[in-house]
């Protein structure tokens, strides 16, 4: 329906032949951002759109498919010509479902399209591969944390993203991780602690030292976490 909406929007008449509406995707057509930001998402919605084509018209008119412990096994049925049984898993149909869902509330607004959830849909489309039959785009599963700094507050703040990095790839194998800075500095002279929030998109593009000053980290600035206790790390870095 989506990818039907798209053909009239640019100007191509309604209709019921599949065969038409798959030579209009042969021509240049505009998608709706986001997905008119990106020609790997375009290419696989539609190359879905074109692979289950049968397979929907059997669900809709036909009752050539089973269900069992969550995989459904449906043939293409047209014209009495029954095709191969097709088997989809749940994982399947719970990456179509989400696809479906998600790119709807991109185009309409409500969600955004930012770096993990690319990275997310990327995933999904490679899962189903063998359904759309493009090449993979190789995208690991995405995973985000949080990741936890505790230094002295100063004027010039400097953290090794690197070391970071190469922390979070360690505990999080085979996963495409990304992540917010999250900073406690302290400052052991008042007995104070002030925490900030450094969201991903401000370092996804930082290999090694992230440095900046701390009059320009007070736009992240947030609550401390409740169960911080000020009073022990501040011990710890008198300590140290």
């Amino acid at each position: 329906m989506l990818l039907e909406w798209i053909l009239v929007e640019n100007g191509h008449k309604a209709t019921f032949r599949f065969q038409e509406k798959m030579a209009a995707f042969q021509k240049p057509v505009q998608f709706p951002p986001p997905i008119c930001n990106h020609i790997w998402l375009q290419e696989r919605l539609v190359a879905l759109y074109s692979k289950l084509e049968g397979l929907r018209g059997t669900i809709i008119h036909d009752r050539h498919f089973q269900t069992f412990s969550g995989q459904l096994r449906v043939s293409t049925s047209k014209k009495g010509n029954i095709g191969p049984m097709v088997p989809l898993s749940a994982e399947d149909l719970r990456a179509l479902s989400v696809i479906g869902v998600s790119i709807l509330r991109y185009v309409e607004g409500t969600w955004t399209l930012d770096a993990f959830m690319e990275k997310r849909l990327r995933h999904l489309l490679d899962h189903l591969a063998h359904l759309h039959c493009e090449p993979l785009l190789g995208q690991q599963p995405p995973a985000f944390v949080s990741v936890w700094v505790y230094m002295k507050e100063e004027q010039d703040i400097k953290v090794d993203l690197h070391r970071v990095r190469c922390d979070v790839a360690s505990k999080r194998p085979n996963k495409d991780v990304l992540f917010d800075l999250q900073m406690v500095l302290v400052n052991p002279a008042e007995a104070t602690a002030r925490a900030f929030r450094v969201p991903w998109a401000m370092i996804a593009n930082v290999s090694g030292l992230y440095a900046v000053a701390l009059e320009d980290l007070a736009k992240f600035e947030c609550p401390l976490p409740v169960e911080i206790n000020v009073q022990q790390i501040v011990s710890d870095f008198r300590e140290s």
